[in-house]
């Protein structure tokens, strides 16, 4: 047997092997004492013949970190095998049979459990969002219910309406019954002067030289003094108008009573109306000596009373609206931390199970072509290696294309963030007070009243309920993360995409129609992984990188056509824009087109580009990185306030390591975005043995972690 099947041989008894390992077996031990029996077996081999057919170990096959070095490995040795094809045997065909069917039973198994356990892991991050947004409806409703008590029908916001309008009334009330006393004591004082003049009259008619003595009886001078009958009837008129004017004192002391203790208010927060008129020196007469009752119910009482209760109502009123403006805010804080979280953390699985997903279809598709190349020699024709038969069943192994798309991934868009009632105002400023104290009847309005009666809205409040601190999401203070995209050019082509000029300027061909921009300057690349992002080795290794701003004509094709525009990765490329990499020798090697999410026309993405925190820059730091910006070619951007932008590596600006791109914004002036090395996930390095992370349940049989970040 020829040297190359031995070593097949070896290969196909290493992963049998390593198959049956029990779980407290080491299959790398066991393999480790079969390749110790087989050299000794094959001691008369020719070493030059083997030393270049190396199969790998089934551990570094079903290690998603070694798998593609060592699928390269296994495609390089297949291929010499399959090269080789003068010594197939029957126990060939039948190694190569085991061996396919071991690949495809246990590496092609794995690749397809990690599959499953990263789509677990995806919807498991998505599924983050229906949690949250049953939280944010429940927040609202609590939101709802505080602001309901305070803003709704009948809430304090009416009850306190309702009581400053009936403190209205009964403040003009008490004002009005303090101007009707007033009046009352004045004309009692007139009538007491009026009675003063007419009892003067009475003593004047009865006898000019009569006088009063002390008990106030009029004496004449004399005892012998006769007053005649004439006399008498002479002086009748003043003794009637003397007793007119007593009458009408005593009705208007008997009225000023009346009056103006219905309007008595407490002495505790306010002058009896009563005590004024005493002060001014008029004591009511009262027949009988009774004070006619005024009431239960004071008027200016009444209004001390309602002013109580309205203020005591104003003061509920500033706690609960206090209070739903607390709640609005720690609710709206929650909701938002949550939200934003649960954001991170998808964009940081899905870009990372987008990295997985693409390794998977390269290893799947280098498992289809070594088993391609293996299953040539289970052809019962030999042939020579250098046979056109044998040649093309090699080069229809390379070639032929293979069928990936049941490892596809549906990554669903991050959903919007939700809504939550407005943050009602604090009852302390003066926009509550506008919207909800301003119009209030004041005791009805007239100046007068309110300078004197006490009265309206009280002045003392305290609310600490301040507003969430603001969390800001998506631009201006976040930007990406952007997936790459191959943008589908013949590249270095006239008919395709070629870099001219001095290397500042693009042109591209689609569909017959030719569009042109310009470059930025080409600079050595920093990022690490690009080549194996792209597929790239050798020559064709990227070296420099530039950006390439989009033709404004490709804008105007695309409104020209509206529905009819036939949409395709160069077309989208035309208008904006993306990355082109040279190799050493200044040949493009890959062009790249830049999206926000993976709906980009049935492409897979290579890459995903991360964008730090903005850096706010000066103008004139802007205008000597980029003295040429260019429009805004993303409509989201574009509403968000972004004026124009341009892609900066020239170290100018001292965070852009992996270079920035700048932007004018309308809010924000100008900012800068650093591309920075994408995050690393955090992952256990096994699986627990319970589904933590709600995969499928084979997937937690594959021993290894399925989805780990590259070293």
């Amino acid at each position: 047997m020829a040297p190359s099947l031995w070593k097949l041989l070896l290969a196909t008894v290493q992963l049998s092997s390593c198959r049956q390992c029990s779980a407290t077996e080491s299959c790398d031990e066991e393999t480790t004492l079969l390749q110790s029996h087989v050299t000794k077996t094959s001691m008369g081999l020719a070493a030059a013949d083997t030393h270049h057919l190396n199969f790998p170990h089934i551990s570094s096959l079903t290690d998603p970190d070694k798998r593609k070095m060592a699928l390269a490995q296994f495609e390089e040795t297949a291929t010499e095998l399959a090269s080789n094809r003068a010594a197939v045997t029957p126990i060939v065909v039948e190694v190569c049979n085991s061996t396919s069917e071991l690949l495809r039973d246990t590496v092609m198994s794995a690749i397809v459990h990690e599959h499953d356990t990263d789509v677990a892991s995806l919807a498991a991050a998505y599924a983050v969002f229906g949690s949250v947004e049953q939280q944010r409806l429940e927040y609202e409703q609590l939101i709802l219910n505080a602001m309901d008590s305070v803003y709704g029908d009948g809430g304090l916001i009416e009850v306190h309406t309702e009581c400053r309008i009936r403190e209205s009334e009964q403040c003009a009330g008490c004002a009005e019954c303090e101007d009707t006393c007033t009046e009352v004591i004045t004309d009692c004082e007139l009538a007491e002067v009026e009675l003063r003049l007419r009892l003067n009259d009475v003593i004047s008619r009865v006898d000019r030289d009569a006088y009063c003595d002390a008990n106030g009886h009029i004496r004449p001078p004399s005892s012998e003094t006769v007053i005649t009958q004439a006399e008498h009837e002479v002086n009748r008129p003043a003794f009637n108008a003397y007793l007119a004017a007593l009458a009408a004192f005593e009705e208007c002391e008997v009225r000023k009573t009346i009056v103006c203790e219905s309007c008595e208010v407490p002495e505790t927060t306010g002058t009896s109306l009563l005590a004024v008129s005493q002060r001014l020196g008029s004591t009511p007469v009262v027949p009988g000596g009774e004070v006619p009752d005024a009431g239960n119910n004071p008027v200016c009482r009444n209004h001390t009373d309602i002013r109580v209760e309205c203020n005591t109502i104003q003061q509920q009123l500033q706690a609960a609206a206090c209070e739903s403006r607390h709640l609005a805010s720690n609710y709206l804080s929650l909701y938002e931390a949550a939200f934003l979280a649960a954001v991170r953390r998808y964009n940081q699985v899905s870009s990372h199970v987008r990295i997985l997903e693409a390794d998977r279809k390269v290893e799947w598709d280098t498992l289809e072509r070594v088993i391609c190349l293996l299953m040539t020699l289970t052809n019962p024709d030999d042939g020579a290696a250098s046979s056109v038969e044998t040649q093309n069943l090699i080069a229809g192994c390379r070639n032929d294309d293979v069928d990936t798309s049941h490892l596809d991934i549906v990554y669903l868009p991050t959903p919007d963030m939700g809504d939550l009632p407005t943050l009602p105002p604090n009852p302390c400023e003066d926009e509550f007070a506008d919207e909800h104290y301003a119009g209030l009847p004041q005791c009805a309005g007239i100046a007068d009243y309110q300078e004197r009666i006490d009265h309206g809205i009280l002045s003392t409040c305290m609310c600490f309920a301040d507003a969430p601190e603001e969390r800001h999401y998506g631009f201006p203070w976040e930007l990406g993360p952007f997936l790459l995209f191959n943008a589908g050019f013949e590249l270095n082509s006239a008919s395709g995409f070629q870099v001219t000029g001095a290397g500042d300027v693009w042109t591209a061909v689609v569909d017959g129609a030719q569009y042109t921009g310009r470059i930025s300057p080409f600079v050595a690349v920093s990022l690490e992984g690009l080549n194996d992002a792209f597929g790239l080795s050798g020559s064709d290794s990227v070296a420099q990188v530039a950006w390439v701003y989009g033709d404004p004509q490709g804008t105007t094709d695309l409104i020209l056509h509206g529905e009819d525009y036939p949409e395709t990765m160069q077309h989208r490329f035309v208008r904006t824009g993306g990355y082109v990499y040279r190799n050493a020798q200044g040949f493009v090697v890959a062009l790249k087109e830049m999206s926000p999410s993976s709906d980009s026309l049935g492409q897979t993405a290579q890459l995903t580009i991360y964008f730090g925190d903005p850096g706010v820059i000066t103008e004139a730091m802007a205008i000597s990185a980029c003295p040429q910006m260019a429009p805004i070619t993303l409509g989201r951007l574009l509403d968000a306030g972004a004026e124009e932008y341009c892609w900066e590596f020239s170290n100018a600006i001292p965070l852009c390591d992996h270079g920035c791109f700048l932007y004018k914004t309308v809010t924000h002036g100008y900012l800068a975005f650093p591309v920075i090395e994408g995050p690393a996930i955090d992952r256990p390095e096994h699986y627990a043995a319970t589904d933590q992370q709600a995969a499928l349940e084979h997937s937690m049989h594959t021993g290894h972690l399925a989805a780990t970040v590259p070293e």
